[in-house]
């Protein structure tokens, strides 16, 4: 059957817990969650039978499969793995290859293209749920995603209130010097790490947390609250500020230190276009213009924001309980 809304909503979150779906924009994750086909399996019930042709990925969301080939001679010579079994092979007891469990996928091979299937792949548990998707809906939402991708960049572009002054056609070009990055929480965006290119970020979904240097990172950091789960406040005694959607940072102004004295993390997952301080030279003037003003305008509210950080650690070493004159 095919997902309803809920589970629709189901099949997206789980499908961004993988990387290879994290990536791609919105509307293609979205899309994809349309077209998955919810299957209910049920004991020793074939998913993949070897040596069949193979049309569709399968995520696991509860149950086990079991991977099995035939044992003995018959799995020696590589070029029969991808045959149709002979009778021999079928009178010979399997051999367990893996036990996959939730969150595990197979059949990936179908989206390369027509192939047939190496092994067996049956249910184990009493049951199994499955999310299931097709090669024909991979492969039109996948020649969709160029499209999909441009138009995302330059939506986020047109509703941000940094450029409601440029140009539709300065905006159009500036789309294609951006790219979508996905960051889990705990990432360290600013300034950049292991001689990574300085890089200016637009955050377009989560949120980032902005640290003082020098006291220690915060580490992973939990996933947005979600059916009404206790996540942590983002706030403690070494947080700045907050950065969520629409919100710009990267560019160390003149008067600033490389780094500032603090550093950028995300909090949550997020999702944000970024550009390189190479490239961000490209983009139109009035863009470049925009972004320096609000970068300098974000490091002094920031460098303030630390001396008050400071003043608040030297009163709880000495704390004063006097009413102040």
């Amino acid at each position: 059957m095919m997902c309803d809304l809920s589970l629709c909503r189901f099949a997206h979150n789980f499908m961004r817990q993988f990387p290879f779906f994290q990536l791609w924009p919105d509307g293609v994750q979205h899309q994809l969650a349309r077209v998955l086909l919810t299957e209910v399996r049920v004991r020793h019930e074939t998913v993949i039978s070897r040596g069949s042709p193979q049309h569709r990925l399968f995520f696991i969301i509860t149950g086990r499969l079991r991977v099995t080939v035939p044992s003995g001679a018959a799995m020696a010579d590589a070029g029969r793995a991808s045959s149709p079994r002979s009778r021999a092979e079928e009178q010979e007891a399997p051999r367990t290859l893996a036990m996959l469990k939730k969150g595990d996928t197979c059949g990936e091979a179908a989206l390369m293209g027509p192939c047939l299937a190496h092994a067996d792949i049956v249910v184990d548990s009493p049951g199994a749920t499955l999310l299931s998707l097709c090669l024909a809906d991979f492969m039109r939402a996948l020649k969709e995603t160029l499209g999909l991708r441009h138009q995302d960049r330059l939506m986020h572009l047109r509703s941000h209130p940094l450029f409601v002054d440029v140009s539709l056609e300065d905006l159009d070009k500036a789309s294609d010097l951006l790219k979508l990055g996905s960051y889990p929480p705990g990432t360290q965006l600013y300034p950049p790490r292991n001689k990574a290119a300085p890089t200016v970020y637009l955050i377009s979904e989560g949120e980032c947390c902005v640290r003082r240097r020098g006291r220690g990172a915060g580490g992973p950091r939990p996933e947005a609250p979600q059916d009404g789960e206790w996540v942590p406040p983002a706030y403690d005694a070494d947080t700045a500020s907050i950065l969520g959607p629409l919100d710009v940072f990267g560019l160390d102004p003149p008067s600033v230190h490389a780094g500032g004295g603090w550093h950028v993390e995300a909090h949550t997952h997020v999702k944000a276009y970024h550009v390189t301080h190479e490239l961000f030279r490209k983009l139109p003037g009035g863009m470049q213009k925009a972004i320096e003003g609000v970068c300098d305008f974000k490091a002094m509210y920031l460098k303030g924001r630390i001396k008050g950080l400071a003043r608040l650690d030297v009163a709880r070493k000495a704390p004063t309980y006097a009413a102040v004159k």
